[in-house]
């Protein structure tokens, strides 16, 4: 798997990129843990002078468990990862089982359903540029509510890191890929979406697509992003759904008034 990946990023080196990105993944260990592939992966993104962003594994706070992570290696100072997000909103049935954690007899009826420990907090990630990305993992992206914290911290852009290997050659890794995209366009700013088996692009602040990756195949995308100079939130990152909230109150009371004016009269 990683020597795919480094395959696949000196390729898309000789366009000088300023920022590689691997997806959720990507990693199948630890990176946070000292040993022989931690030391020789460290040493590839040092050797090559580009910072990386990848998805891993995280050590737990509980020894047994573990976290689904992205991780940022930023040269010439890549002898240890410059920042780590741990995951916040985990997939139900694939990296936890509901009830789990209460009744742990569960997670032995169903060895095949992983036991990850949830994040906390909406990582930023800072490049050497003083360029502020927020991640997210998944499906993390198609929360609006999440997306929304993420980008209450004056990021420059999204970055997204996402395994749609669970349902193969099918249109969900473009339905997924598709409800992304409003994220860029509710908060003005590009987001960087990177997939193991497909579909990967770039959406502009107005949510305009790059050309796409194809699903399972082997590729790699060199694209160029437009950072906002200035971070300003948007009115939906400011206030958020109480528009729609309030036009929900408003139809609900206008329903109940339109029930009292027609409401039947007994002769």
């Amino acid at each position: 798997t990683i020597q795919t990946y480094q395959k696949l990023t000196e390729q898309a080196l000789t366009q000088q990129p300023e920022l590689v990105v691997w997806p959720e993944t990507a990693i199948p260990f630890r990176m946070d843990f000292p040993g022989g592939r931690q030391h020789s992966l460290m040493q590839f993104v040092q050797d090559k002078g580009v910072p990386l962003i990848s998805g891993a594994f995280a050590r737990g706070t509980n020894p047994n468990r573990e976290f689904n992570a992205a991780f940022l290696f930023n040269s010439p100072t890549a002898n240890e990862p410059l920042d780590i997000y741990h995951k916040n909103i985990l997939l139900a049935f694939g990296e936890y089982l509901p009830l789990g954690e209460t009744f742990p007899a569960l997670y032995r009826m169903f060895p095949q359903v992983s036991d990850f420990e949830r994040g906390q907090k909406q990582k930023v990630f800072t490049l050497s540029n003083g360029r502020r990305l927020g991640l997210s993992i998944c499906y993390e992206s198609i929360v609006p509510s999440f997306m929304r914290k993420v980008a209450q911290q004056k990021i420059h852009a999204f970055i997204n890191l996402t395994n749609d290997s669970w349902f193969g050659p099918t249109s969900e890794p473009y339905l997924h890929a598709a409800l992304t995209v409003f994220r860029a366009i509710e908060h003005r700013v590009p987001m960087v979406r990177v997939t193991n088996t497909g579909t990967s692009f770039v959406v502009n602040h107005l949510g305009k697509m790059s050309s796409q990756t194809q699903i399972y195949q082997p590729e790699w995308l060199v694209e160029n992003i437009s950072l906002p100079a200035e971070v300003q939130l948007t009115f939906y990152g400011k206030y958020g759904d109480w528009f729609i909230y309030t036009l929900i109150f408003c139809l609900c009371v206008g329903l109940i008034g339109l029930r009292g004016k027609y409401a039947s009269v007994p002769l």
